[in-house]
């Protein structure tokens, strides 16, 4: 099963959950009292770092089960959503407006 990371908008605190896909996107309660989101930032290095980095770059934060890759995909599209998935199930982002736009539509936590 993928890792998973959250931060709490409150606190800062920062956590990591190792569970299926299909439990990834529930809020994992923080030490402070408030629940933690989705993280997907912390996939990717810091902006300065970004700059450099060729793309596309793979995350395995979003990714899937080889077998759930027609179902993610699916549950992507009815999102609005055109995502790529290498054959091992990690996710593929091409570019920064790729990852934003994702973030953006999914409501995940992302500083592209």
């Amino acid at each position: 099963m993928p890792a998973y990371c959250y931060i709490c908008d409150s606190c800062g605190r920062r956590g990591e959950r190792v569970c299926a896909s299909a439990h990834r996107n529930r809020p994992m309660p923080c030490e402070c009292g408030n629940v933690m989101g989705r993280d997907i930032q912390a996939q990717f290095c810091s902006s300065k770092e970004r700059a450099a980095t060729a793309w596309p770059q793979y995350c395995e934060q979003l990714g899937v089960h080889p077998s759930q890759i027609p179902e993610a995909i699916a549950a992507d599209k009815a999102m609005g959503l055109k995502t790529k998935y290498t054959p091992d199930g990690r996710m593929e982002f091409g570019s920064a407006a790729e990852v934003r736009r994702f973030c953006k539509l999914s409501g995940y936590r992302g500083n592209l």
